[in-house]
């Protein structure tokens, strides 16, 4: 018979900690807004507990949580409005933090080696990652530092990135699709030996996996629709035209 999951909440005291532990030695569920998913160290060896865990099917790549926004975007080999903004060192820092919260809850992708790479978390040279502020943001920022020393760099061209990897919590290919109840997340922990479940509040209306976008050629594309997709879009659009009107600003300098 599988063991019963231990279970606590996002703002307790001893849930980084618990993360930490059982991430470097299983998978772990962690109760996002409108959605369940499994998260495990950043490397291979994280990404073959969460195979485990929801019997992944081959040919699929794992995206991984932003804890440091700056330290996933300045892997682009492909510099874009979010790449020059962010890792801009004389953006207002109140700015940043509105940009920032702006893009809460989106997949951003970017590209981070050549298009011929394909790996566990890179596909076609592109990779992408999960953006969350507030307490989710402060739980995966946290873990990116303690997981540090788990990274490999070599799944990420080179780049010593610990954003933890993440799926969602179900069977690959299950037909009834993402976990949004704490009753079928409870019983996929059960039958699948997921040792640890966090959980935290969810969100009114739209569930499900979130979005995934990148900006290409000052547009905004997107890989996969989800909850909040039309505000998250717009948001985007505002750092592109952000971007454009300081791009031109600088023109200007250097043109007077």
């Amino acid at each position: 018979m599988s063991n019963q999951p231990f279970i606590m909440d996002i703002n307790d005291s001893g849930t980084i900690e618990a993360a930490n532990y059982f991430m470097r030695r299983s998978a772990i569920i962690i109760q996002l807004p409108s959605v369940y998913a499994l998260f495990s160290m950043p490397n291979q060896q994280g990404a073959d507990f969460i195979d485990q865990a929801k019997n992944r099917m081959t040919g699929k790549n794992y995206g991984t949580t932003i804890g440091n926004l700056n330290s996933f975007l300045s892997m682009s080999v492909r510099p874009n409005a979010l790449t020059r903004t962010f890792c801009d060192p004389d953006l207002d820092p109140m700015l940043r933090r509105h940009f920032e919260a702006s893009l809460n809850r989106a997949f951003l992708r970017i590209n981070v080696a050549p298009i011929s790479v394909n790996n566990t978390v890179v596909r076609n040279g592109t990779h992408q990652a999960l953006l969350f502020t507030g307490e989710h943001g402060r739980l995966f920022n946290a873990l990116e530092e303690k997981l540090a020393d788990t990274a490999e760099p070599s799944l990420f061209n080179g780049n010593n990135f610990a954003g933890t990897l993440c799926s969602s919590a179900n069977i690959s290919g299950d037909p009834e699709g993402s976990i949004t109840t704490w009753e079928r997340a409870h019983d996929f922990a059960i039958q699948r030996d997921v040792p640890l479940i966090i959980r935290a509040q969810s969100a009114p209306g739209e569930q499900g996996s979130f979005p995934i976008f990148s900006i290409e050629n000052d547009r905004v594309l997107v890989h996969r629709e989800g909850p909040m997709l039309q505000e998250l879009k717009a948001n985007l659009e505002k750092i592109i035209a952000f971007d454009k009107s300081y791009q031109l600003e600088e023109e200007l300098k250097i043109a007077a």
